[in-house]
């Protein structure tokens, strides 16, 4: 199994077999499957995109996300403007989200006696939030929020972290983590995750529709 170290300007694999090479930033995209040993946390949106857009038709393919295209299209649009609005996020987080499901698609309450009943299946997900201060109903010293309706222009110069942490609650105890574990990612998680919640309402201009269909229901409301 091959990992992979990424830095701000390049790359650097290496192999069990002790091979290893550097790689440039547009070359990463030969290593979707690779695990991330070291990820450089000072990494911003504006980097990840200067990765995407070297090969944009390739991580298309890799990522399996038909928008990613048209946030590449975007991304050359915008790039050099400066930021419509000042975000009040600390940074960008992709993280795992783990949930347990019975056969009805519901959440199941495992039974701590038996785990290998029939229907019990436990999914395993990204998500890419942006962190930021906490609002009047949060309890800790951050909060999580998400990114659906914020304009890539006022992202780029947010760096994206990675945490490895995987909780697992049960429905009806959500105050107690009932098991915890780390999970790396690969490259495509990566590039899937990040585009996976950045298109969530579609493409730039389907975003940018659902907000317009948003703002006039709180008007009419």
């Amino acid at each position: 199994m091959f990992e992979i170290q990424i830095y701000k300007n390049g790359a650097f694999i290496e192999s069990t077999k002790g091979y290893s090479c550097i790689l440039d930033p547009n070359e990463i995209v030969r290593c979707p499957q690779y695990i991330i040993s070291h990820w450089d946390s000072s990494i911003t949106m504006r980097d990840f995109f200067s990765i995407i857009e070297a090969n944009s038709e390739k991580w298309q393919n890799i990522t399996g996300n038909i928008y990613v295209e048209d946030y590449v299209k975007e991304f050359k649009k915008v790039k050099n403007n400066p930021a419509l609005t000042n975000s009040d996020f600390y940074y960008l987080e992709l993280s795992w989200h783990s949930e347990l499901w019975n056969e009805g698609n519901e959440y199941w309450n495992l039974p701590m006696y038996d785990t290998n009943e029939k229907g019990q299946e436990l999914s395993i997900n990204t998500r890419f939030n942006g962190v930021g201060p906490p609002d009047q109903y949060s309890s800790g010293s951050i909060e999580k929020y998400g990114i659906d309706f914020i304009p890539l222009q006022d992202m780029l110069e947010l760096e994206i972290k990675l945490n490895p942490q995987i909780d697992v609650l049960f429905e009806d105890d959500l105050q107690n983590i009932k098991f915890s574990a780390k999970k790396k990612f690969s490259v495509a998680d990566v590039a899937t995750g990040i585009f996976w919640d950045l298109s969530w309402d579609g493409g730039p201009k389907e975003k940018e529709e659902a907000l317009k269909k948003l703002v006039n229901s709180k008007k009419n409301i």
